[in-house]
């Protein structure tokens, strides 16, 4: 998986910045988010806890995918602007 930094956009009065990326996964489908998470960290050199993914689109049929990233510069700046509004699934949430 290659990772190309497209677009940076820095957002003092909120604490974060916006990255645009173009992700090539060759001969594979779409990655999933926690793969997306894993190498994006470690090419952005940040943590995983401070990253909120908030867009992947790729055209039907094609190799490259483009992300839209939130960066924060601290947790409680995470959990302060993010809101997650999907629910735990029945199976994850019994333990199975």
């Amino acid at each position: 998986m290659e990772i190309e930094v497209l677009n940076e956009t820095k957002m003092p009065l909120l604490g974060r910045k916006q990255v645009s990326l173009e992700v090539t996964a060759l001969k594979q489908s779409t990655p999933s988010r926690a793969e997306l998470m894993k190498e994006i960290a470690s090419k952005l050199k940040t943590e995983e806890g401070l990253l909120s993914i908030k867009r992947v689109s790729q055209r039907f049929g094609s190799n490259n995918c483009k992300v839209i990233v939130n960066v924060y510069n601290s947790a409680d700046l995470l959990k302060k602007y993010e809101v997650y509004n999907k629910k735990p699934k029945k199976k994850a949430a019994e333990g199975q």
